[in-house]
């Protein structure tokens, strides 16, 4: 799991039962056996973003209305059914190129640049759900 914190939400951290900083596998899989629902802080994404043009402009999208709003978190690695709810978290492997990717996507297409983190959790196994 991994994913990008606007924040220090008492909702969101209610939602995955912990601060962000420390949401483990375990908090991950409670929101899926929960199916916790996205709303306007949360965000559930089953693949990293791509390298086209709309995949840039779709992660720069993301992080700005974030942003503009009451900030949030866009978590990479689970995907979500029909009604939004997350349904399955695969995980995404997210290494410090592709972190550093992100940012510079970001940076260039934000303005003014939010402030935001990345955070990186270890993946887990999936079938467990």
């Amino acid at each position: 799991m991994s994913g990008m914190a606007a924040l220090r939400s008492p909702r969101l951290q209610a939602i995955f039962g912990a601060d962000l900083d420390n949401v483990t596998a375990e908090h991950i899989r409670f929101i899926v056996e929960n199916e916790v629902t996205e709303d306007f802080d949360l965000d559930f994404k089953s693949e990293l973003y791509g390298s086209s043009d709309k995949a840039k402009h779709d992660l720069a999208t993301d992080v700005a209305a974030l942003a503009s709003t009451a900030g949030g978190v866009v978590v990479l690695g689970v995907t979500e059914d029909e009604q939004a709810r997350a349904t399955a978290a695969p995980g995404v492997t997210l290494s410090d190129a592709e972190t550093s990717r992100m940012r510079q996507i970001i940076a260039s297409k934000v303005a003014p640049m939010p402030q935001f983190d990345i955070l990186k959790r270890p993946r887990f196994d999936a079938a467990s759900f």
